[in-house]
């Protein structure tokens, strides 16, 4: 590898040098030749990152799959070149930093790899100034690690914008608000990892793109959400239910500044809607006539402190359930009637029945969240006036969402 430096100066290495960003690239003319020889050769699967080769294979051929990955190595490289005393094999394996759970059939994250990434998180004082290079390191972890927690792109969103304008590599700033509910979510996020990998690592077929399960079709108004669900079986859209929620006790009055935060509560919401009626492990299409809320979503982009407990409510419910709302699609306002209708049952004096008549769905169930205890609890804790601004806060809000959802929907 060669490096360019001050000066017109040229620095070679003949080893890799551990860590450097050019490795996997340098390391390439080995990688492609590996990867030509082994699809022809093995009965299984193997890849190869940088100098790390990895694969998969039934139980019968492992030995021998082992023995010609090594030998195809050994051909291109020499004989010496591989530390046997690494060579594992076996259902459960860390993988350049990744745990791969052929029992659970889930990906995590590598222990060690884990507690280096908790260190950092839990070692930042969240009342002290702090400097752009520990917002740096933090945001490289969540950068890395939103991979398996996908549904934590919001709070790597917020750290990001921490950075935005800072100057100075050991200068000093203070931690904005949002900035310490993303910290404090990926402190507990990485804790339940730990103590819950089945249920919080990210399943093998999630990986695999797919079309979508369920629909949650959404709209708010200021004082209201409605929400239709479809299940999407053979290209068919079949409604399994609607649901229409007050908002009135938020306060957003006839603010308009809120609407775009009414719109995400209600695509929130219509999440809720699929986990109380028994929906788990599915990929969702989210419907409606905001864009901003639809980007909000699919894509983890929420901005706002009015949003942040809705992201948590959200981020917790899809950690669970693995609920994962990946695609999105915008419907004009006209479009969008039958769940703005729901939305505004209260100011045209219908009930949530009539609505549904209306909107052609007379036969399907009603999901009234409101009425149990656990669900009306989530919906309360997505009201931006619950302050999570102190540590006491924030841990009550995660303990609240974490005991609901514990009580009711196992």
């Amino acid at each position: 590898m060669a490096q360019e430096l001050a000066g017109g100066r040229i620095f070679l290495s003949l080893v890799g040098v551990f860590g450097a960003s050019i490795l996997p690239f340098a390391f390439n003319v080995i990688s492609k030749a590996f990867r030509h020889e082994v699809k022809k050769t093995t009965r299984g699967g193997a890849d190869i990152y940088s100098d790390d080769g990895f694969g998969c294979c039934l139980l019968r051929d492992l030995q021998w799959e082992m023995e010609t990955a090594c030998s195809i190595f050994e051909n291109m490289i020499g004989e010496n070149c591989i530390k046997k005393s690494k060579n594992v094999s076996g259902r459960i394996v860390n993988v350049i930093g990744w745990k791969i759970n052929l029992d659970l059939m889930v990906v995590s994250i590598a222990e060690k790899n884990l507690m280096k990434a908790m260190l950092c998180m839990f070692s930042i004082n969240l009342t002290a100034e702090i400097t752009l290079v520990e917002v740096q390191r933090i945001a490289s972890y969540a950068s890395r690690y939103v991979l398996i927690l996908e549904v934590m792109t919001p709070f790597l969103a917020c750290i990001h914008r921490l950075m935005t304008g800072k100057k100075g590599w050991h200068g000093t700033f203070p931690i904005t608000l949002e900035a310490a509910w993303a910290i404090r979510m990926w402190r507990a996020v990485f804790y339940l990892l730990i103590v819950d990998e089945k249920n919080y690592g990210r399943p093998m077929a999630s990986f695999r793109p797919r079309p979508p399960d369920y629909i949650v079709e959404t709209d708010a108004s200021l004082s209201g959400v409605g929400v239709i669900l479809y299940s999407n079986k053979n290209s068919l859209d079949t409604c399994v239910g609607g649901s229409a929620v007050s908002i009135r006790e938020y306060g957003f009055g006839t603010d308009s500044g809120f609407q775009n935060t009414a719109e995400y509560i209600g695509t929130v919401l219509g999440v809720l809607a699929l986990v109380k009626i028994g929906v788990r492990d599915v990929d969702v299409l989210i419907r409606g006539d905001s864009t901003t809320a639809l980007v909000w979503s699919t894509q983890g982009r929420v901005k706002g402190p009015e949003a942040i407990n809705a992201a948590v409510v959200v981020t917790a419910m899809c950690i669970r359930f693995g609920i994962r709302p990946r695609y999105s699609a915008f419907l004009s306002g006209l479009e969008n009637h039958k769940a703005d209708l729901l939305s505004r049952i209260e100011e045209k004096g219908i009930t949530v029945e009539q609505a549904m008549i209306q909107n052609g769905h007379g036969d399907s169930p009603i999901i009234n969240l409101r009425e149990n205890p656990t669900t009306n609890t989530l919906v309360q804790m997505c009201d931006p006036r619950v302050k999570i601004d102190k540590e006491e806060e924030f841990a009550l809000l995660w303990q609240t969402v974490r005991e609901a959802m514990e009580s009711s929907f196992n």
